[in-house]
């Protein structure tokens, strides 16, 4: 864990050297802000009300949309996993859906639906299926000969659920899961850049790519730091299980 932050830490440290190479090479705040002034705005942000209220509406949309993900994901590839029929023709449709484009999807989306409730639906459509993947990837990972044991002695469904299918998902699914969240804040600021959603942090990162490109970049790095902390998180979480599993 050490070494990991270690390069995570290395890492963001490239990233702030680079951008200010490009600050002072650029030598125009409008284009490029400083780095420093850019943290002192983000410093500024924690101050106001607006932001609480624009963080909050935006992670609420990623949370729904990951939550009915996560559901539909578990459902549909236990079904799949345990008919074959089913896992040829649903598979047919989580590729189609794998492939659709986000911003026609979100247009189309803008025609039927509220505009606060368009980048809900996109995020679901693009994190279920590779929720899905990932749960139905899992599930047919378990190994059959422990499968066949719990047929042999008839273990009831709620112990083969917990002592079998539990411990053998989540740890697989950790990261997959906050890797997918993360993804979906990502995907959710996007949706709501596009669909001009007031009062959320896509709104005020459009309003702000007009009047205050500080506030812009101040906004973009909250969203990626807020990215980076879900899958750090996630991968401590893993580590953790894994662990006590050894």
């Amino acid at each position: 864990m050490g070494k990991r932050l270690a390069y995570s830490i290395g890492g963001i440290a490239l990233v702030f050297a680079v951008w200010f190479i490009f600050y002072i090479t650029v030598k125009n705040s409008v284009i490029v802000p400083s780095p420093t002034f850019t943290i002192k705005k983000v410093g500024e942000l924690f101050t106001e009300k607006f932001f609480y209220s624009a963080l909050f509406s935006t992670l609420l949309r990623v949370v729904i949309a990951f939550l009915i993900s996560a559901i539909f994901a578990v459902i549909t590839a236990s079904f799949a996993y345990k008919f074959n029929a089913f896992a040829n023709v649903f598979g047919a449709i989580v590729s189609v859906m794998r492939s659709l484009p986000t911003l026609a999807v979100l247009l189309i989306i803008l025609v039927k639906v509220k505009r606060t409730e368009a980048p809900v639906y996109v995020c679901f459509l693009t994190l279920f299926p590779l929720l899905y993947t990932a749960v139905y990837s899992s599930l047919k990972s378990i190994n059959t000969d422990l499968e066949d044991m719990c047929k042999v002695y008839k273990t009831p469904v709620i112990k083969k659920v917990r002592y079998l299918y539990i411990p053998s998902l989540f740890p697989k699914l950790y990261l997959d899961f906050s890797s997918a969240f993360s993804f979906g804040l990502k995907l959710t600021v996007s949706a709501e850049i596009l669909a001009s959603v007031y009062g959320s942090v896509g709104g005020a990162m459009q309003e702000a790519a007009i009047y205050d490109t500080v506030m812009l970049f101040a906004l973009t790095l909250v969203v990626c730091v807020i990215g980076i902390i879900i899958e750090f998180i996630g991968k401590f979480a893993f580590d953790i299980v894994e662990s006590k599993r050894k």
